[in-house]
């Protein structure tokens, strides 16, 4: 049975995250609604669309039929791009709101700000986990709720390719280091609670991906990458 991690970190305090003004960046009221042009903008002017998970569906099914199993790695790099975006977006949308720039930012106001996007946005609900970074250099995420799971329900694999690439884009936006991330725990597979991904070094990374293909228990992965 796959063991869900928990936050070993202390709460946040609620005054520091009170300056960050979540519902400023995230609530309806900060989007541009135009019902004659047909745009939804955001703070920065950049445009937004909405997706149901029919398109997320039709978008797996023609990547599969056009490419096969590489739809995975396509997915990835799609996330890593959009990942790239979402954190100069995000610098853009905290300097409209007045808020310190991200790399200023304590950090658990910015986990707290990513985590934030993704729940908000519709993608699940992630929670980002530093217990490893200090010491091995390791990010956790857990993801519940995933958009991609649900969409591709009828799908046995690891289906959020395009969440692991965010995560790797927004993680070396921030680090100024090249990183990677990989899913380790779908939800899609063995009715695990929760999708887990790990965001470490790309060699690092890479030296695990056979146990994550062999189905290796997650705890066994994380150990094994605690000793690379």
């Amino acid at each position: 049975m796959t063991t869900v991690a928990t936050r070993a970190t202390p709460s946040i305090d609620a005054a520091l995250l009170s300056g960050l003004n979540i519902n400023g960046l995230f609530e309806p009221a900060a989007y541009r609604f135009d019902l004659r042009e047909g745009t939804v903008r955001a703070p920065t002017e950049v445009r937004l669309i909405y997706l149901s998970t029919d398109i997320i569906r039709g978008i797996y099914e023609a990547l599969h039929y056009e490419a096969g199993e590489a739809w995975h790695v396509i997915l990835k790099n799609a996330g890593y791009l959009w990942g790239k975006r979402l954190a100069l977006s995000l610098e853009q949308e905290v300097k409209i709101m007045g808020l310190p720039p991200l790399v200023q930012m304590p950090v658990e106001q910015y986990i707290f700000l990513i985590e934030q996007y993704f729940n908000r946005h519709g993608w699940g609900v992630m929670q980002i986990l530093l217990d490893d970074a200090p010491r091995y250099g390791i990010v956790r995420a857990v993801m519940t709720h995933s958009l991609f799971a649900s969409a591709l329900n009828h799908v046995e694999d690891r289906v959020d390719a395009m969440i692991a690439g965010m995560l790797r884009g927004v993680f070396e936006s921030i680090s100024g280091q090249e990183l990677d991330c990989i899913e380790i725990v779908c939800a899609r597979q063995s009715a695990a609670p929760a999708c887990q991904f790990l965001i470490s070094s790309q060699e690092r990374i890479l030296n695990i991906e056979p146990l994550v293909e062999d189905g290796v228990a997650a705890e066994a992965i994380v150990e094994q990458l605690r000793q690379l």
